[in-house]
């Protein structure tokens, strides 16, 4: 069924389409009323799912450049004194703990550069 997905082209969220699917067999077997509810509950667990554990980059300096990228993808200029790390999402509650410790056990245990971003 996913494969069928796949092949209309454009780049679609399986998620999403988790959700439509909730959406409209629940209001299959239960009614309008409870097929709405089931899909917005849905949508907002997946919402928070998504963004309590977010991504996170360390990042280095572009050689000769003002600009920084993630190191892990590109060779860059890194500095043992300076630990740069970006973050993808806005802070808020629900992914606030998954920051404070991504944070302390990244910085409790930094990466070694030896100039490998592989």
């Amino acid at each position: 069924m996913t494969a069928a997905i796949g092949d209309l082209g454009g780049n679609y969220s399986k998620s999403d389409f988790v959700a439509m699917a909730v959406t409209i067999l629940a209001t299959v077997a239960h009614g309008v009323k409870l097929g709405v509810i089931s899909g917005v509950g849905f949508s907002i667990f997946l919402r928070f799912f998504r963004t309590s554990k977010q991504h996170f980059a360390i990042v280095g300096q572009v050689p000769s450049t003002e600009n920084f990228r993630d190191i892990k993808h590109h060779e860059m200029q890194v500095s043992p004194e300076i630990f740069s790390l970006h973050i993808d999402e806005s802070l808020y509650s629900p992914n606030a703990r998954f920051l404070e410790d991504t944070n302390g056990s990244t910085i409790g245990n930094p990466p070694i550069f030896d100039g490998d971003c592989s």
